[in-house]
Parts: C-alpha cells; sequence; structure tokens
C-alpha cells in the first residue's frame, strides 16, 4: 500500500471512530464493544468481465446498510485497484465481527472475500468526515 493511500485509510478510519455513535454494554457483564476493519478482496464469484459497478452488490450494500441502521457499522466504500472494500465497525470481540462478515451476502455468493483485524486508534481527529469524501 503506497503511503498516499495509507494516509487516506488512517484518515477515514479515525474520522470513523469519532463520528459515530458510541454502543453501551446493556449489561455490565457484556463484553465492551472495539472496533474492527474488513478488508474486502475480490472473491472467486466476482465477474472479471464486468466493472466494479456492474457486479451484483444490492444484497452486499442492503446488509451494510442494515448494519449501520443497527450503529455497527461506522464507515464503509470500495477501494480501487484491485476492487475490493473497506468497513470499520463496532463488535464486541473478532469472533462477533467475522461472523458479521461472514453473513455478508457477498461473502456467502463469493464475489468477495475478506480479512477482519482488529483496529485500535493512535491518532484521532476530532472533524468528522468531510462530504467531499462520502
Amino acid at each position: 500500500m503506497t503511503a498516499p493511500i495509507r494516509n487516506m485509510f488512517c484518515a477515514l478510519l479515525a474520522a470513523a471512530a469519532l463520528s459515530a455513535p458510541a454502543l453501551a454494554a446493556e449489561d455490565e457483564g457484556e463484553a465492551a464493544y472495539g472496533l474492527y476493519a474488513i478488508v474486502y478482496s475480490r472473491g472467486p464469484g466476482w465477474d472479471d468481465s464486468r466493472a466494479f459497478l456492474e457486479q451484483d452488490l444490492r444484497p452486499h450494500g442492503a446488509y451494510l446498510a442494515g448494519l449501520h441502521r443497527d450503529g455497527r457499522l461506522l464507515a464503509a466504500g470500495p477501494l480501487f485497484g484491485p476492487e475490493g472494500g473497506l468497513v470499520i465497525l463496532r463488535a464486541q470481540s473478532l469472533e462477533e465481527a467475522e461472523a458479521m462478515m461472514a453473513e455478508d451476502p457477498a461473502v456467502l455468493n463469493g464475489v468477495f472475500t475478506g480479512e477482519v483485524r482488529e483496529w485500535r486508534t493512535r491518532f484521532v481527529s476530532e472533524d468528522p468526515l468531510p462530504a467531499t469524501l462520502r
């Protein structure tokens, strides 16, 4: 990953961490939520004859929109060259984050494969993501 792209990701992730509402544990015994990054890559179901925007990603988008409505998804969007995507979400454990990825229709139908990594912020901007990045 080149330095400008890495810097862009760091800024995106930091802004996402600050701009989303916190999810509180319902009971004192529940684990706190952590941040996790899913990096999607082309899977075996990716159709090389079709452009990124021509892949059937509507079920994937609907699934991510549901996670967003539930307050679990902080930021998501495509990565270009090679195509894929990045999702930042809140989960109580790596296993929960992996389960959320495994339920994604794009993973289930093989269009994407994914890798989930725990993410801890080091530097966080207090400014939300600018509209020009959305």
